[in-house]
This record gives structure tokens, C-alpha cells and sequence, in this order.
């Protein structure tokens, strides 16, 4: 997805020629790894997936070693979108927060106003009890108007007890 809207498919295959003749001709690449950011990823899902599907078959068919990292705001993030990245060798899944409930839920809601902590958290607790996806990346944003409240959430995120999947990371 562009901010154009969504990317034409003679743009897509070109890009996938592309990356297969980079990686010809520059040998000494041996991996690669799909970042997914921007926007709201899992708002074109159907992209997503064909992107997944096709990087891992060019990387499959060059004998490259191949994984994925997407970052989401944890919304749309249901059994099915972790199953298939989990069976599409995603390594880590970033979630961003923009502190605990009280602060996100204002700066971040749904366009009819619904808010979307709950959501995102119950989202984080799926992920985190799969055993498709390595790990789940947490930032949480911080600025002047969040910094007080910030240390609130982080017992908050360990209390999940998966502190082996967890990465935290701040976003200033």
C-alpha cells in the first residue's frame, strides 16, 4: 500500500524482478527479510499475504534464507494473521502503545470513536501465547505529555508472564 492507495500489481511484479536480479547478481547476499510498516499493514492483509508468499518463494528459489517483521498497531491481529505469519517464518510481530489505557485510549481510537487498548492487549495476549511468532515487540511512544505514566504499564506488560517473547523498546 502507497499513499497513492493500494500498489498496482505491474509495480509489485517489478519490484519482485527487481529484488530477484539484485540478488543475482550480488551473491554474497544471503537472506532476505521482509519488514511490513506503514500505515496500518493489516488493513490490506490480502497484499500483505501475496508479498509474503512471493518474497518467500523468490528467496526459496535462490536459496536464501528468509524471514519477516511486521509492525502493526495490534488492532486487526486475529488467529489467522498469526498463524499464517508464524507459517511464513515471522520472527517478530512490533505492537506500538502509546502508554497505558488511559493515555492510548485517547490518542488512539477507532474513527467511530471506539477506543482500543483492550482490543490491542487482548491482541498482545494471542500473539504471545502462540508458538507461531518468536517474539512481539512492544514501543511504546513516549513524549513530555505520556512520560509520567509510562513505568504504570510496564509491571502491567509483565504481569502477561512471557517475558521471554516480550521486547520492549520506547519510541521518544
Amino acid at each position: 500500500v502507497t499513499r497513492c492507495g493500494k500498489i498496482q500489481d505491474d509495480v509489485f511484479d517489478q519490484s519482485l524482478k527487481w529484488v530477484e536480479y539484485y540478488l543475482q547478481i550480488n551473491p554474497e547476499v544471503l537472506s532476505i527479510k521482509l519488514v511490513i510498516f506503514g500505515g496500518e499493514p493489516l488493513l490490506e492483509k490480502e497484499i500483505m499475504c501475496r508479498a509474503i508468499i512471493q518474497f518467500q518463494a523468490l528467496a526459496s528459489k535462490l536459496r536464501k534464507e528468509f524471514w519477516v517483521e511486521i509492525t502493526t498497531n495490534g488492532v486487526l491481529i486475529d488467529q489467522s494473521t498469526i498463524s499464517f505469519l508464524g507459517d511464513h517464518v515471522c520472527r517478530n510481530v512490533q505492537i506500538t502503545l502509546d502508554g497505558p489505557k488511559t493515555i492510548h485510549d485517547i490518542r488512539r481510537h477507532q474513527t467511530d470513536g471506539e477506543p482500543t487498548f483492550d482490543r490491542i492487549i487482548s491482541n498482545i495476549r494471542l500473539l504471545l501465547e502462540s508458538e507461531k511468532v518468536e517474539s512481539a515487540n512492544i514501543r511504546i511512544s513516549v513524549d513530555e505529555d505520556n512520560v509520567d505514566q509510562i513505568p504504570e504499564l510496564i509491571p502491567f506488560l509483565a504481569s502477561f508472564g512471557k517475558q521471554d517473547k516480550v521486547l520492549l523498546s520506547f519510541g521518544i
